[in-house]
């Protein structure tokens, strides 16, 4: 076989841990629930500063809700009274003191309230976590060499899953800006001893220098747009992709068809990897740097063949998988 030529060995990644959202039960919401995993959700104090990230789909030109979330953000803890705050998603869902230059007109809480209750419906937004976790907190403390993965195969409501792919993309972003990859590029090992303490040098070492993120269909996320607005949680995905050329974060993704993509996204890809598709696909813009000779051969591909077109290649690679890997199941 070519993988025994390779070197290569056909078995599941190791040190893999799998977060499950969240079920009415309290037990995970999947379809699969393997050995080593973790059941994920979300207080209000996990998220507070990010709660633009559960509105994706709600037009907001004059930013009414936008000023509510960000007055939340950024005044936390929010007080009830002299001698209590506002703690978890029951009472933020209560509290209507806001200042009247945050909210000048009663719809626009009516509004923002209305929403919130309905992701209160939820299981995943809960008061207090008992056997679950915050998903952000896991990914920030992700370490070189492990692998996470996060199902959202079963969540029903597309905005909890932008929410999901929002939060993740904000928490990978959390990592970088903690400074721990600019200190260990700017110092050699050897010099950090004298210039930072042993937790700093151990939270240095654990940091992962690269990150690779793959979010399948991501045309869920990130559709194809005929205005120039952009959500939230695109805009984060937009902001983890184009910084991530200069620190190591490298994001695979897939889609059937890239014309469903936001172009701004298509825009960012260095990579493109094409399976077999058909000429009413191939004519289309996001297709363009490729040519005639290569789409015709593109629309011939067979199972377990695509092309590969990179700016750093002269010419299109053309990849096949071995047959047999293809009629084997892959099973957790």
């Amino acid at each position: 076989m070519l993988f025994d030529l390779l070197g290569l060995k056909t078995e599941p990644f190791k040190n893999v841990t799998y977060f499950l959202p969240r079920g009415r039960d309290g037990k995970p919401n999947s379809n699969h629930i393997p050995k080593d995993h973790k059941t994920f959700s979300y207080e209000l104090k996990d998220i507070y500063d990010r709660l633009d990230l559960l509105f994706p789909e709600i037009f907001d030109p004059k930013y009414n809700l936008t000023s509510i979330t960000d007055y939340i953000a950024e005044s936390w803890p929010i007080q009830i009274s002299s001698k209590e705050n506002i703690k978890n998603w029951t009472d933020l869902s209560e509290f209507k003191g806001y200042p009247e230059y945050i909210v000048s007109h009663k719809s626009s809480l009516l509004r923002f309230l209305g929403h919130l209750q309905r992701f209160r419906k939820s299981s995943l937004f809960i008061d207090k976590k008992i056997t679950s976790t915050y998903l952000g907190k896991e990914i920030r403390n992700i370490s070189a060499g492990q692998v996470f993965l996060v199902d959202i195969a079963k969540i029903s409501s597309l905005c909890e899953q932008e929410f999901e792919v929002g939060d993740v993309m904000k928490a990978i972003d959390e990592i970088y800006s903690s400074g721990f990859t600019e200190f260990y590029d700017q110092y050699p090992e050897e010099d950090i001893k004298s210039n930072q303490s042993k937790k700093k040098i151990k939270q240095i070492k654990e940091t992962p220098k690269y990150v690779l993120i793959f979010i399948d269909e991501i045309n869920r996320f990130m559709p194809k747009s005929f205005t120039d607005r952009i959500n939230a949680v695109q805009e984060q995905i937009m902001k983890t992709l184009i910084a991530g050329k200069s620190r190591g974060t490298i994001l695979f993704s897939a889609q059937q068809f890239k014309s469903q993509t936001d172009y701004r996204l298509q825009e960012n890809i260095g990579l493109h990897v094409v399976a077999k598709l058909g000429d009413p696909e191939l004519c289309k813009d996001p297709y363009s740097m490729i040519d005639k000779s290569t789409k015709a051969n593109i629309s011939r591909l067979n199972k377990g063949e695509f092309v590969m077109i990179h700016p750093s290649f002269r010419h299109p690679i053309k990849v096949s998988f071995p047959p047999q890997i293809l009629k084997k199941p892959f099973y957790f």
